[in-house]
């Protein structure tokens, strides 16, 4: 008897440390089968709060730094803009009088900035050659519009097809002695002509694609440009389809 109490004294003693045991007391039978249905609670340091609240708190701080970091993360990355490209617009109508105030009014209303305008005559027809910057969505919205003009026959946008462009440009140069061989040196490199000339500037004729006429007058501009009368883009669609990146005048600033 002393034996069996001597085994299970510690264990009694660590679950319940007021309880202590001698060898002379009679332990009841019910002390000697006494075995908790539930898991014991070991306490902390100031024997007041269970270490399971310990586990609760832990995962509530995990739930905070995980709501924290979503909210803290950069918002997605909105979808990209359409490009703004520049593009020619071909409006064959009637030869009627207000066509040209009737076809500026839907890009004025608009907003739309018309960059240039060139009309041609051939007998009771117009060819405006129009030449405006937006996004694909802006142009169909313009297409759209001047299709619903009276008297329009047909709108075509030649941006996207191969297509023959050409402008006129008079250009007035200063032009001292010293630079005149230059400058007509120039003149010949981009097949242009000289069409008046005068004891102090010169007048030459240029015709080509827009991207020649930014080049001319890059390099005349170190003589002194006085003067610059553009005509405006015209242009007609390749049958033969040839076409190039080069070719392309919105790849050009105007």
């Amino acid at each position: 008897m002393r034996a069996l109490m001597a085994t299970i004294s510690p264990i009694a003693s660590a679950s319940l440390p007021s309880l202590s045991l001698s060898p002379s007391s009679s332990p009841s039978p019910a002390f000697l089968v006494f075995k908790p249905a539930y898991p014991v609670l070991s306490f902390n340091s100031n024997n007041s709060v269970p270490r399971r609240n310990n586990f609760l708190a832990a995962a509530a701080a995990n739930a905070d730094s995980a709501a924290l970091s979503s909210s803290s993360s950069p918002p997605p990355n909105p979808p990209p803009r359409s490009k703004v490209r520049r593009h020619t617009i071909s409006v064959f109508v009637g030869d009627e009088s207000g066509m040209i105030n009737r076809i500026a009014g839907v890009f004025a209303r608009r907003g739309y900035n018309i960059e240039s305008l060139a009309v041609g005559l051939n007998k009771d027809k117009a060819l405006f050659t129009i030449v405006v910057s937006g996004t694909e969505r802006v142009l169909q919205q313009v297409v759209e519009q001047l299709q619903k003009l009276v008297n329009v026959l047909k709108v075509e946008d030649l941006s996207s097809e191969a297509q023959v462009e050409r402008e006129l440009m008079l250009i007035k140069v200063n032009a001292e002695t010293e630079h005149r061989a230059e400058i007509k040196w120039l003149v010949d490199i981009f097949r242009a002509k000289i069409v008046d000339i005068s004891e102090h500037s010169v007048t030459i004729e240029v015709t080509g694609d827009p991207g020649k006429m930014v080049a001319v007058q890059r390099n005349l501009s170190k003589f002194g440009i006085k003067e610059v009368a553009r005509t405006g883009r015209i242009a007609l669609v390749r049958e033969s389809g040839v076409d190039s990146k080069y070719l392309r005048g919105y790849s050009y600033p105007i």
